[in-house]
Parts: structure tokens; C-alpha cells; sequence
């Protein structure tokens, strides 16, 4: 461990950054990783994080809120918002941050609801909600951040067919409704939805793979598809016309790219799955774990291994890869997982990655040509 040194609120543990790159930490004050992971946001090389904070009583009614400029590494700002009280564990439905890089919006969707607006040059509040835009039949419900005109989005599957919903950051109000009532098919692992473009994606009966869809429910006539047979762990759709999807079983997988109309894969000794919402449709970040090869009953679902992938999506190709194990907290059937987010800036990444001792990792890589 290295010499420890303070930048402001937040201290760097052992930095040993170099030409080559290298690796540090964030703390988080009065975080508790037990109770509440930390949500993160990126944008312009600025990395906001937003997390409750807990008394010894393990209560909480605060939300602290950090802006981290990773060139200069020096916190830029530091706000702290009244939340409702909770008691023990509390999931955060995330944090995202405006296409105009005005506003950041952080969700919490379990009762008490949040839904709180800030302005992103300072922190402060800017207006809040204690409603969700889903009723009853409403499942598998997720917070999508915001779309390409800075109204908040949630998705959720509406008798059994993908529903998208935005908010008029304004006021609160419904700006859009829409349902993919045109989607024939009821049955999917996963949907892929990305806002800012109004297509999703959605795992196919008839192939190994996934199609591209109108939010109402329209193929677009975008096809990925893998060579061989695995099962769907998960995808991301990056932009119009383009996707990953990842794929595996056991101890191998395989990730898959559409860009340009055509399909490209890689094979892993790994079953990789997705992690977080994407900002960057160059490259992904996923887990990938390795179980047994032995029924479930017989230890099968244990796992064996587990690393985390950065993935250049072109290719696509791995880039860097670190052992690593995810962390994550449960109530009442919810989860949230500690996921990482990558920020790219010329020819560097900075890979943060939440942990179980109340900071942030942060490694520091170049990018080669």
C-alpha cells in the first residue's frame, strides 16, 4: 500500500499511476456497502455517485451525492439530499445523467418511492417525485435513465409485452405511453431497450440470438445471431441497428456483436453476462463466471471463477480483464449489484468498480490504437 493522501473529501489509496496506467481508490463518506450500493453516472471524464448514508442504528435519510473529475483527480462538488427514512437495506434503482449533461436523476422504486432531479454543475435539488408511472400489472420494472430529448424513462413488461414510459422532467408528467402491442411473441429472457434511439431488442424463439424492434413492436429486420448453441445471458442495445448479446453454459461463452449489419463473435472459457446501463457504445463491461460442470444439486451452480471484462464491442475483443467478484444486496426479492462504469477519454479508460469496503476502485488504463 502506498502513501495516503487526501483530494479534497475523498482519499486516494496507494495511487500508483503511471505513464502505463495504474490503480487507486475513492472513499465514500459514511457509505455502508452492507445497506446501499453506490449508483454511478458518467460524462465529460466526471464521475457522479450517489449512495445513502446510515447511522449506527442503521437508518438512513440521506443521500450523499459526489462529482469526481478523474483528469485532475479532485472532487468537484459535494451535496447531501433529505431522502424519506428507511431502516436497513435499501435498493437504488440507479443514477443517470441527462443527454445534455444538465441534470442527473436518481430512482429509488421500492416504497418510500424517489425520484429525484439535481443539477449536475452543482448538486442541488432541482425537484422530486414520490410516484411511479406503473400500475399493478406492471413487471420487471427498470429505471432507463433518459432518452435523447432529457425525458426520464422506465420500461416494464405490460401483459406480457414490453412497455416504454417518459416523463417530462418538468413536472413529472407523462410525455409518452407505448406498448409493443405488435410484438407477436410472448415469452423472452431479456429486453434490450435503448431510449435515446426507441428500439429494443429482444431474444428470438427460432434462432440462437436476438431482433431488433420499434418500441411498438415492428421488426426492424436486424438479426444477431450466434454460431452455435448456448443460452441468453443477457444484451445491450448500443445505438439504431447495432447490439451485443452475450451467450454461455457451464464453463464457456461466447459474445456476440451486431454493427454494420453483420454479426461477429468471440468465444470465452466463461459464461459472460452484461453489467450496468451502457454510455459508450464502443465498449461494454460484463461479468464472467465459471460453474461446475455437476447438476445443480451437486454444486453446479457454485461458482468457480468470476472476472470482469471490459470488451471493445467492434471487434468484438476482451481489453482488460481483472478477477473479480460481484457484489450485491437483497430485499424482498429485489437485488441490485455493485456494477462498474467505464469513462473514456482519449486515449485512456478509468474503470470504477464498487466494492464491499466502502470505496471506489478506480483503474486507470491506456487504450491502445
Amino acid at each position: 500500500m502506498g502513501k495516503l493522501r487526501a483530494i479534497g473529501a475523498l482519499w486516494l489509496l496507494g495511487a500508483t499511476l503511471s505513464s502505463g496506467g495504474g490503480t487507486y481508490a475513492l472513499s465514500l463518506p459514511n457509505a455502508n456497502t452492507s445497506l446501499s450500493l453506490p449508483s454511478m453516472a458518467v460524462r465529460d471524464g466526471v464521475v457522479y455517485v450517489a449512495y445513502r448514508s446510515f447511522d449506527w442504528l442503521r437508518s438512513s435519510n440521506q443521500l450523499q451525492v459526489l462529482a469526481y473529475d478523474l483528469l485532475s483527480r479532485t472532487q468537484l462538488k459535494h451535496s447531501i439530499i433529505a431522502l424519506p427514512k428507511v431502516t436497513g437495506i435499501r435498493i437504488s434503482d440507479g443514477l443517470a445523467i441527462s443527454a445534455d449533461g444538465a441534470m442527473l436523476a436518481y430512482v429509488e422504486m421500492s416504497d418510500p418511492v424517489a425520484v429525484i432531479l439535481l443539477e449536475s454543475v452543482n448538486l442541488s435539488e432541482v425537484r422530486r417525485s414520490s410516484r411511479l408511472p406503473f400500475g399493478d400489472e406492471d413487471r420487471r420494472r427498470r429505471f432507463a435513465g433518459f432518452d435523447a430529448r432529457n425525458q426520464i424513462s422506465f420500461e416494464s413488461v405490460y401483459r406480457d409485452q414490453p412497455r416504454f414510459v417518459r416523463l417530462n422532467p418538468g413536472n413529472f408528467s407523462q410525455s409518452s405511453d407505448v406498448t409493443a402491442s405488435h410484438l407477436k411473441q410472448k415469452v423472452f429472457s431479456y429486453v434490450a431497450w435503448n431510449p435515446k434511439t426507441q428500439r429494443f431488442w429482444l431474444p428470438t424463439e427460432d434462432i440462437v440470438g436476438s431482433r431488433e424492434y420499434t418500441e411498438q413492436g415492428d421488426p426492424t429486420g436486424e438479426v444477431l445471431q450466434l454460431k452455435g448453441r448456448q443460452l441468453e445471458q443477457g444484451g445491450i442495445a448500443l445505438g439504431q441497428l447495432e447490439a451485443v448479446a452475450f451467450f454461455g453454459q457451464l464453463a464457456k461463452g461466447a459474445i456476440v456483436s451486431h454493427r454494420g449489419h453483420q454479426d461477429r463473435q468471440i468465444q470465452l472459457p466463461c459464461v459472460p453476462s452484461p453489467l450496468g446501463m451502457n454510455a459508450d457504445s464502443e465498449y461494454v463491461a460484463a461479468i464472467c463466471v465459471t460453474h461446475p460442470d455437476a447438476l445443480p444439486e451437486s454444486g453446479g451452480d457454485r461458482v468457480s471463477s468470476s472476472e470482469l471484462l471490459v470488451v471493445k464491442t467492434e471487434q468484438p475483443s476482451v481489453v482488460w480483464r481483472q478477477k473479480w467478484i460481484l457484489s450485491r444486496i437483497t430485499r424482498d426479492n429485489q437485488l441490485q449489484q455493485g456494477v462498474p462504469v467505464l469513462v473514456r477519454r482519449n486515449e485512456r479508460m478509468w474503470i470504477m468498480i464498487p466494492d464491499k469496503s466502502s470505496e471506489l476502485t478506480v483503474y486507470e488504463v491506456p487504450l491502445s490504437r
